[in-house]
Order: structure tokens, then C-alpha cells, then sequence
């Protein structure tokens, strides 16, 4: 039986797979699982990399990684919100 995700972990999802939206296409595996690129509309583009267990019987999960330091990404993100 699996357990319902709680309001924290709902938004924890909310907010990091929402950062995926923009323009994706696929560029690849990287040791047998998919990787893609997404360009934002704020220009930023990240990588995707989707991964599973080695058995192939549970829950995969999404790796968002970007092209530019994390400080960076924060650095732009408080400052489109402040304008």
C-alpha cells in the first residue's frame, strides 16, 4: 500500500517540477536513461535527467540540473521578482 504524499511533500513537487516549463526536447541517454533540455522563458536552460531503480520496479524520479550555478538562478529569480 502506498501512502498519500502530505500538503509539504505536494508542494515540494509543485515547485520543483514546476520549473520545468518551457520549450523541452530530447538530447539522449546518459547510461541508459533519458536525458532532455529545456529552455525557459526566462532563457535559463536545464537538463533533464529521468532515472529509475535497477530493477525497474519502483518509482522513478526526475534530476533537474542547470547549465549555471544554483546562486546564480536565485540571484535572477529575486531580482525578476523585485521588478
Amino acid at each position: 500500500m502506498t501512502d498519500k504524499p502530505t500538503p509539504d511533500q505536494l508542494q515540494f513537487y509543485a515547485d520543483y517540477y514546476g520549473q520545468v516549463e518551457g520549450k523541452i526536447r530530447y538530447c539522449g541517454t546518459k547510461d541508459g536513461f533519458p536525458m532532455f533540455k529545456v529552455m525557459r522563458e526566462d532563457g535559463i536552460e536545464l537538463t533533464l535527467e529521468l532515472s529509475r531503480d535497477e530493477e525497474g520496479n519502483g518509482p522513478g524520479f526526475m534530476f533537474i540540473g542547470a547549465k549555471e550555478p544554483e546562486w546564480l538562478l536565485w540571484q535572477r529569480r529575486m531580482s525578476a521578482q523585485s521588478h
